[in-house]
């Protein structure tokens, strides 16, 4: 992803993250959007456990609205 586009986002708020995964696969996480840049990590909350996504192979991150 662009740096750039990582201005746009707000930490706090529910995000879909779409991201390939070691094996060359896709997997898709949502949750709570905690850092934008931790050491090189997305961290996204998700049923109160942190998940940690390398930032070079997310492909998607976009945010899901208050209506579910």
């Amino acid at each position: 992803m662009q740096d750039q586009l990582y201005s746009t986002l707000s930490t706090g708020k529910r995000y879909e993250v779409e991201h390939r995964t070691a094996g060359g696969g896709v997997q898709k996480v949502e949750g709570d959007l905690i850092s934008l840049d931790e050491s090189g990590f997305v961290v996204i909350e998700k049923n109160g456990k942190r998940i940690l996504i390398k930032k070079e192979l997310v492909d998607i991150l976009r945010e899901i609205s208050g209506e579910q």
